[in-house]
């Protein structure tokens, strides 16, 4: 359903892009896209009243593959965070329940479903993964309303027997969800949306190649809407149209010599939370000011989508999720991000703590010790992803500035 009600808007834009491909440059088109289509989904469901609500890191495939209206939570609650008073339903939250220190996304989300904004999922399927934190509180909030809840149980060891025993559980949890919304489950279907989402997975690949073939044609933040947009959407034929069209893009692009700035620029990675996206300001800081381009975000990047193509579909999207930049002990997660940091010749990192974030406290810290000590510039940027009046945009600001300030005097006259 949300496929095939958001596909023309999705590709009238994308198509709009390549046509007028300023748009790239000049605003924040595939935010404003994401934002659109979280405004249709909202539409969707009210009138539908039947949706599921699904953690990022359980593969989209399974969704997909049957069509079935879903909203990604943080995501969800990154975009709205846009046009919707954020700090109203942050209020209702802990007004009604007792999630003080609860992380704001959560109580975003919280607060949208007890006033209304949103009805309640029909179904609720998390992952131990990510965080046990914002879990907990789906599984109760489940419970109250009594939703049907799954909780698919991501072990941290890498062998063979926690494969199989996450592939169990997402199989059981797709039969399950089909049985809810009266869908004959068929294997057939989830193997046909595991295709799809590797051919997009290959299109990403030739995207990264043009855009590691020349100085930056669009800005970092767009790509990394375009691909969370994208990523609503894998397993479907949408999202495979969508990176072509995309693709063309980008290539009519670099063809006219259409490049955001000069060869001289400062390639810039960024730690899963950031750039905070409600704040047009700090972006145009970070890209045109300093030059500074995004290159790799952690859930941005698809290296970790459709990584095999083994007999069981549920095996594949087993590793799928092993193979995500989340999973592992902290040394996995930093050689992986480590991996990335060389492959694109990073030079400075935007290592941003969400607050409230505790899963990824230890991580951020230890991500900024382990590569100042390898030269690169980091900063560290302590915040709120979603509430704006959580943070000092002025300090910020500043520090930002000092930032690039650094970099241009230790890499004056370098191209990199």
């Amino acid at each position: 359903m949300i496929a095939k009600i958001s596909k023309k808007s999705i590709l009238d834009i994308l198509s709009m892009m390549n046509k007028y491909p300023d748009v790239f440059i000049k605003g924040n088109a595939m935010r404003y896209l994401f934002i659109e289509f979280e405004k249709e989904l909202i539409r969707i469901i009210h009138d539908r009243e039947s949706y599921v609500l699904v953690n990022e890191m359980i593969p989209s495939q399974i969704v997909n593959a049957f069509d079935i209206p879903h909203i990604v939570d943080e995501q969800f609650v990154v975009f709205n965070s846009a046009f919707a008073d954020i700090q109203k339903f942050i209020n209702i939250t802990r007004q009604s329940f007792s999630f003080k220190d609860n992380c704001s996304y959560y109580n975003v989300l919280t607060g949208m479903l007890h006033s209304g904004a949103i009805p309640y999922p029909t179904y609720s399927l998390t992952a131990s993964l990510f965080c046990d934190w914002c879990a907990k509180t789906v599984e109760l909030l489940s419970r109250r309303k009594r939703i049907k809840h799954s909780l698919v149980d991501i072990p941290s060891d890498n062998d063979s027997e926690s494969l199989q025993y996450t592939a169990e559980q997402l199989e059981k949890a797709t039969i399950e969800m089909c049985e809810i919304f009266n869908i004959r489950y068929d294997k057939n279907i989830v193997e046909q949306a595991y295709y799809l989402s590797k051919q997009a997975k290959e299109l990403d690949r030739t995207l990264d190649n043009l855009i590691n073939s020349a100085p930056p044609v669009i800005r970092g933040i767009e790509l990394y809407n375009f691909k969370m947009l994208c990523y609503h959407f894998l397993g479907t034929e949408i999202a495979v149209k969508a990176m072509k069209l995309f693709i063309e893009g980008v290539r009519d692009k670099i063809n006219n010599g259409d490049f955001l700035y000069g060869e001289k620029h400062y390639i810039v990675s960024a730690w899963f939370h950031i750039p905070p996206l409600h704040s047009n300001k700090l972006l145009v800081q970070i890209e045109k000011k300093h030059q500074l381009y995004l290159r790799y975000c952690m859930l941005a990047d698809w290296d970790w989508i459709a990584p095999e193509d083994d007999s069981n579909v549920y095996i594949s999207l087993a590793k799928q999720i092993f193979k995500s930049p989340n999973h592992g002990t902290t040394a996995d997660i930093l050689e992986k991000f480590e991996k990335k940091v060389n492959q694109y010749n990073i030079k400075a990192i935007l290592n941003f703590q969400h607050k409230n974030c505790i899963p990824f406290a230890g991580y951020t810290k230890i991500l900024s010790n382990y590569f100042t000590r390898k030269g690169i510039h980091v900063l560290e940027i302590n915040g709120d992803a979603v509430d704006i009046k959580a943070m000092n945009e002025g300090q910020l600001l500043t520090r930002i500035e000092a930032f690039g300030e650094s970099l241009a005097l230790e890499y004056e006259g370098i191209n990199t």
